[in-house]
């Protein structure tokens, strides 16, 4: 391997090792915190298909992810159980009754999944950074990322905070992409990375005009807007993102 991409490819190892291991021992001696106390076993609702409107206000994708390893270890929450009128503070409550012997180990598991979106977040920011800046702006834009005493404190709690930064990266790497080469497949990444982050906190909503507007103004600015090419990029990017939220 060329000792020019080996030496970033190391730092950035690690860079993200130490990371994780920081935002690890951040959570690993946390209780359980409000927002994990409902995210969780309303996630796990969901996945057991019985808690899609338990909480409309949060959308489902940051809750399923979170509640995927306790769904595939076998456990199941039944929120019919609790009524017409549960809520997924009921479902948290039902949670920590029923499985209060290993409820911080349980959380755990769903904390690993938020970590994972931690190390992902770092890695986007590191392939934005060196689109922009080169290895070094790169490696420089991971370690401000995943040392951010903010990331650190949340990157590993079973809340929507993490999963939303992972895909409002993915976000700006695919404009950047998009503004590159305006390719079928950038406009495509760039639908699907908003539609996550709309499947993630409502919030995402902003980012969809927001990031078409931004993609077009930059064209336009640098002189290669195709008003043809680049209605039919976005009209591709907005059925990405209406097929990833439908």
């Amino acid at each position: 391997m060329d000792r020019t991409l080996a030496r970033p490819r190391l730092l950035l190892a690690a860079i993200l090792a130490l990371g994780l291991a920081l935002a690890f021992a951040a959570v690993a001696g946390k209780s359980v915190t409000v927002d994990e106390y409902a995210i969780l076993p309303g996630g796990l609702a969901l996945l057991s298909g019985s808690g899609w409107g338990l909480d409309p206000g949060v959308p489902p994708l940051a809750k399923a992810l979170v509640a995927l390893p306790l769904h595939l270890a076998g456990l199941r929450l039944d929120a019919a159980s609790l009524g017409p009128e549960a809520t997924v503070w009921d479902c948290g409550r039902l949670f920590a009754l029923r499985h209060a012997a290993d409820l911080h180990r349980l959380f755990m598991a769903g904390r690993s999944v938020a970590l994972a979106a931690f190390l992902a977040t770092g890695l986007g920011t590191f392939l934005l950074g060196q689109r922009l800046y080169g290895p070094g702006g790169g490696l420089l834009a991971a370690g401000l990322a995943v040392f951010s005493p903010t990331l650190l404190g949340h990157g590993g709690l079973v809340t929507t905070d993490i999963f939303l930064a992972t895909f409002l990266v993915a976000s700006l790497l695919a404009a950047d992409l998009v503004l590159a080469r305006p390719t079928r497949t950038n406009w495509l990444f760039l639908g699907s990375a908003l539609g996550l982050a709309t499947l993630t906190k409502l919030t995402g909503l902003v980012l969809l005009p927001l990031a078409l507007a931004g993609v077009l103004l930059g064209r336009l600015v640098a002189r290669q807007l195709r008003w043809r090419a680049d209605a039919a990029g976005v009209g591709l990017a907005l059925a990405a993102w209406l097929a990833v939220i439908v």
